[in-house]
């Protein structure tokens, strides 16, 4: 937050335009990722909620076959008249699209070109993004589906923001950096999954990516505000999706870098984290789920790497805080997420989280969709709160 107060004290005018150029309509089938995007999630929600599936919403990325060809197709499916072969290609196919038998494989290359002009207290500095990239998806069989992802980008960040770039040798949101043509970031950025389904009510995945829980725009839980991090996660849809319990373990990594390391390349110290959530959903118009969040220290200054403690790898709520619940050196967070529906097109959802009941920190928020019969509208006010050192193990 001190660099958002930093803000104040000169003056900024910033203009830019930008182009983000996908080739190809992003097309899901069988088991492969939603991904994680506030707009996109918006739309699923109200399609849920004017569904009768008893499905969860608060547990990100969705799973194409958890939900109904219905409201995918409503949300993705592209409905616009092209008359021409090329923007038909833009638009609405894959710039690759093969289909063989049980084997289906999409390709596309992506693009997002942005500039602009910033005024840092009296200095007028250019800005902009450069972008290039190519997503490879398919199914093979039922059963499997994959995706990946990369990404070569340079910056041209504000002052403001490329300061604290420089001195952590990290680009905003996209992990380590180094320096372009004096003054920019360049980095590059992968994603990706594989994803196993033996049957319908039960998902493998094992990748590259980020995680969120919670119907809000921030959550107090799990955010997807940190980096991609490689994962293994665990999903079941039990009960005609009246209960869904989801667990992830991921190989994580500090701020801090390694000693003796001082270049751009240099390592970060490393961490575990394995994270738990219930979800509980007796009717449409309510789901309560229950969190779990554990951190492990992989490293230490006098030995380098160390084992990670054995109930990272056991994949059952509440065995980590329980077993880690006066542990110095890891750090615990259990909380409770919950949505209600109270009338048509509106939800109000919550958080609470804590470590050890001295520290807490809660979210309040709700939503209404097609506001005042305004289509492909939704107004949300939502309110968040922590009190210092919540989510770190300083005092």
């Amino acid at each position: 937050m001190k660099y958002l107060r930093h803000k104040s004290f000169f003056k900024e005018k910033t203009f830019v335009l930008g182009l983000l150029i996908f080739f190809g309509c992003t097309v899901f089938s069988q088991h492969q990722n939603i991904p994680i995007n506030h707009i996109i999630s918006q739309k699923i929600e109200k399609g849920v909620l004017a569904s009768d599936l008893n499905f969860h919403t608060a547990i990100k990325p969705y799973l194409q076959s958890f939900l109904s060809s219905s409201i995918f197709d409503a949300v993705f499916n592209d409905s616009g008249v092209y008359y021409y072969d090329l923007t038909v290609k833009l638009f609405q196919e894959n710039l690759l699209n093969i289909k063989e038998d049980d084997v289906f494989l999409t390709a596309d290359p992506l693009f997002n070109f942005g500039a602009g002009r910033t005024n840092y207290i009296d200095t007028a500095s250019s800005i902009y993004t450069n972008t290039r990239g190519v997503r490879v998806s398919g199914d093979i069989t039922s059963k499997f589906s994959f995706e990946t992802r990369y990404y070569e980008n340079q910056f041209y960040y504000p002052e403001y923001l490329d300061s604290v770039a420089d001195a952590r040798g990290v680009a905003f949101g996209l992990g380590r950096a180094k320096t372009f043509k004096g003054k920019g970031q360049d980095v590059g950025m992968s994603s990706g999954y594989i994803s196993y389904s033996p049957i319908k009510e039960f998902n493998i995945q094992f990748g590259q990516g980020k995680h969120f829980i919670g119907d809000g725009y921030r959550s107090m839980l799990l955010s997807d505000n940190s980096f991609n991090y490689p994962y293994l996660s665990l999903s079941l849809n039990l009960l005609d999706g009246k209960l869904f319990y989801k667990t992830v373990s991921a190989w994580m990594q500090t701020l801090e870098r390694m000693p003796l390391s001082a270049s751009p390349e240099a390592l970060f110290k490393r961490k575990s984290g394995s994270f738990h959530y219930l979800s509980f959903k007796p009717k449409k118009q309510l789901e309560i789920g229950f969190f779990e969040g554990v951190i492990y220290r992989r490293y230490e200054d006098s030995v380098g790497e160390i084992a990670v403690d054995p109930a990272f790898y056991i994949p059952v709520i509440g065995v980590g805080s329980g077993l880690n619940a006066n542990n110095e050196e890891n750090k615990v967070v259990i909380g409770i997420n919950m949505n209600i529906v109270p009338i048509e097109n509106v939800k109000i959802y919550g958080q609470f989280v804590t470590d050890d009941f001295s520290r807490t920190g809660f979210q309040v928020g709700g939503k209404w969709f097609d506001l005042l019969k305004a289509k492909n509208s939704w107004l949300l006010l939502e309110y968040n709160s922590a009190v210092p050192y919540l989510f770190t193990k300083s005092s």
